[in-house]
């Protein structure tokens, strides 16, 4: 991504439309935008009048949303309209597997969660095995969601596994970024500002009682 585009984006998170290019983004991303959401996460969080756990909610409903575009377009037009964007934006290795597509896993991913994984190389292969867990995993893990959004889709998952896996990895990833940036944030902000460890409030003394 050119270096001036992401000043120009990290200039509006920071603004007072962060909230909807953080809804915009988090919707496209997960279609056909290369845009990380963690980056307008990282921009907004520490700035905006909302709580780290609202903008992680509204980036999990908006990202889970797009998730369901990408889904239908793997559902309604999986060799017309989505494998030929998957080929354009990704490097992937297809293998036909019972007169279809399919599409190899990276070798780290087989490596590192063979627990999950099985014997499954392939994705479609791996969705008749995990279907939730594979989805809760990509969804999770920074790999491109807009693959696995479409993949589920040419796949025939049940819609009401893909969102519910969806909102589930989402949900823990973008809490998980927002979480950190917020704590990390207040604690150079607190020592920056030679701030004490304790809120302003618990230094309050308690009020005498008053005498009758």
């Amino acid at each position: 991504m050119p270096s001036r585009f992401r000043s120009m984006i990290l200039e509006i998170a920071k603004g007072k439309f962060g909230i909807w290019l953080l809804v915009t983004v988090a919707f496209f991303e997960a279609t056909i935008l290369l845009l990380p959401v963690d980056l307008v996460l990282l921009a907004i969080v520490p700035i905006s009048v909302y709580s780290w756990k609202r903008i992680a909610l509204i980036a999990t409903i908006s990202s889970t949303i797009g998730g369901l575009s990408g889904y239908l377009l793997g559902y309604l037009g999986w060799q017309k309209l989505a494998l030929p964007l998957l080929e354009q934006f990704f490097h992937l290795d297809f293998t036909m597997i019972h007169g279809r597509k399919d599409i190899m896993l990276p070798s780290y991913l087989i490596d590192h969660f063979s627990w999950l994984l099985g014997e499954s190389k392939h994705l479609f292969e791996a969705y008749e095995n995990i279907g939730f867990g594979l989805v809760f995993l990509f969804a999770l893990i920074p790999f491109p969601y807009r693959l696995i959004a479409a993949t589920s889709g040419a796949a025939s998952m049940p819609v009401i596994t893909f969102i519910l896996a969806s909102l589930a990895g989402r949900g823990l990833r973008f809490a998980l970024v927002c979480c950190g940036v917020h704590y990390s944030y207040v604690k150079i902000l607190r020592k920056w500002l030679l701030l004490p460890e304790k809120s302003p409030s618990s230094l309050k003394k308690p009020s005498q009682k008053t005498r009758r």
